[in-house]
């Protein structure tokens, strides 16, 4: 126990997509640990998939009863901020991330014992996607690098999201975790919407969202913005890089995904609470400063846990 002192009483939440959520629910099933969705705005309700909502766009809690440390997911739609994924089986408005942060993530992690003390951010894959559905309506290969307008926008918007999640939960330390190179996906790549028939139009050929150059892209200014921005980023890829046989589709299987995430997220949350001041990297780069260590933060308020947030979830 006292080995995993620094674990206790505290909350981790997840901002990311299905690879994140997949690996909470690795962690919990190798260590045999309670697992259970919630809606946002009530967490009394706990199993309870709310009408109109899908299990996979709801927080996922995973408990450690001894440590009283609560891990919990926010799921977001990437950067997208033209609802590009509204006839997605499993989305729900808000579909901008940053709203979902303040109307969703806010009010959900408001309701816990203790706020969040790790925060852990990725964005990429569904961004891929975004870019590659609006190639198909222009009958663009996706096989084409990321515009130089494209890449300005998507790390405007991911600084911007980064801005955000750190104005909401103040001195909270956040990770980046950088995209992993998928490789041959077949049809898993055709839509997300797992129809292969356009919107207003019939069946259309094969386009895969994840092509290497377009990965390799997303990777590089997942790395630029994490200087700008002063955070920490957990480079997944390199360490997935040769296991893309033991995927389902895009998502690492339990085994070894399950560890390579796991393990990772863990050791981060434990660097923190050694201090930023002692790491290598803080001689290599400038890191954003946190002003106050976790022990000697005061408890915060509720964040947007007011009726209006309630009140947009509820409709």
């Amino acid at each position: 126990m006292e080995m995993l002192s620094f674990l206790q009483n505290r909350t981790i939440l997840v901002l990311g997509d299905s690879v994140d959520r997949n690996g909470l629910h690795q962690m919990a099933e190798m260590l045999g640990l309670p697992r259970y969705c919630v809606p946002y705005d009530d967490f009394s309700k706990k199993g309870v998939v709310p009408e109109g909502w899908d299990d996979r766009g709801i927080p996922w809690v995973v408990e450690v009863p001894w440590l009283r440390l609560t891990f919990t997911n926010g799921f977001m739609y990437g950067l997208d901020d033209e609802d590009n994924f509204r006839q997605q089986p499993d989305w729900h408005p808000p579909g901008m991330a940053e709203e979902r942060v303040s109307k969703l993530f806010a009010v959900h992690t408001s309701q816990l014992d203790y706020p969040p003390s790790f925060i852990s951010l990725h964005s990429g894959l569904w961004d891929l996607a975004f870019f590659g559905r609006q190639d198909r309506v222009s009958k663009l290969s996706s096989e084409i690098p990321l515009t130089h307008h494209r890449i300005q926008w998507w790390q405007e918007r991911l600084l911007h999201l980064i801005e955000h999640v750190n104005t909401t939960w103040p001195d909270t330390p956040i990770w980046l975790r950088k995209l992993h190179r998928v490789g041959p996906v077949r049809g898993a790549s055709y839509d997300w919407r797992h129809t292969a028939v356009a919107e207003n139009g019939p069946s259309e050929k094969f386009s895969n969202f994840f092509t290497d150059v377009r990965i390799h892209q997303i990777r590089e200014m997942q790395e630029q913005v994490a200087r700008k921005a002063g955070v920490p980023a957990y480079d997944f890829g390199e360490v997935w890089e040769g296991w893309q046989s033991h995927q389902d589709k895009v998502h690492p299987e339990k085994w070894p995904g399950g560890p390579a995430y796991v393990q990772a997220l863990i050791h981060h949350i434990w660097m923190e609470e050694q201090g930023r001041d002692k790491w290598k990297l803080s001689n290599v780069r400038k890191l954003a400063p946190l002003p106050r260590k976790r022990n000697e933060t005061v408890a915060q308020e509720s964040i947007c846990s007011s009726s209006s947030a309630i009140m947009f979830y509820k409709k």
